[in-house]
Formats: structure tokens, sequence, C-alpha cells
């Protein structure tokens, strides 16, 4: 697995490509722990990701429940990837 930070003033993308399996899974959750967005939009693009495992897809079912973010996805693999996070993401009710 590869993991690819790249921010300008208004966005960060994490790229992960490879695939996202233990033990390396680890490495993702404690860059993201890391991270500072800010006001940045985060953008998470696995158009490179090869396979996922359960431990990678809680992960970035975490990332995308505290964010909102898009996901990046490009071929009918990464876009099964994408479904598999995006389907059994809560989206936090933000009517107050």
């Amino acid at each position: 697995m590869r993991l690819t930070i790249s921010e300008d003033k208004d966005q960060m993308v994490i790229k992960i490509e490879g695939r996202l399996v233990r033990p390396w899974t680890s490495e993702l959750e404690s860059t993201w722990g890391a991270i500072n967005l800010g006001s940045k939009k985060l953008s998470l693009d696995i158009s490179e990701m090869l396979f996922i495992d359960d431990i990678g897809k809680q992960i970035l079912k975490n990332i995308v429940n505290t964010t909102s973010c898009e996901i990046r996805a490009n071929s009918p693999l990464t876009k099964y990837f994408a479904g598999e996070i995006a389907r059994t993401t809560m989206k936090p009710d933000r009517e107050n």
C-alpha cells in the first residue's frame, strides 16, 4: 500500500494505492489521526486501490463519517469499493 497526501489552500487529497489490508491499515489510521484539515475539504482518491479488507473498509467509513468527504473512483472495481464504503456509512443528523 502507498499513501500520498497532497493539498492546496482549499482541499486535501489522500490517495491510497495498492492493497489496503492489515498490517498497512494501521499506517492509514495513524496518518489520518495526524491530519488537521482546518477548513479544507477532504477527498479520498482510491482510483489506484486493488483490494481492501474489512479493517481498511472500517477506517475509510470512519473518515467518511467524520468529514463527509468525496471518494474518487475511476474503474468498476474502485467504484465497487466506494459503494461498499458509502453504502454502510451513516450520515450524522445535522438538524438542530
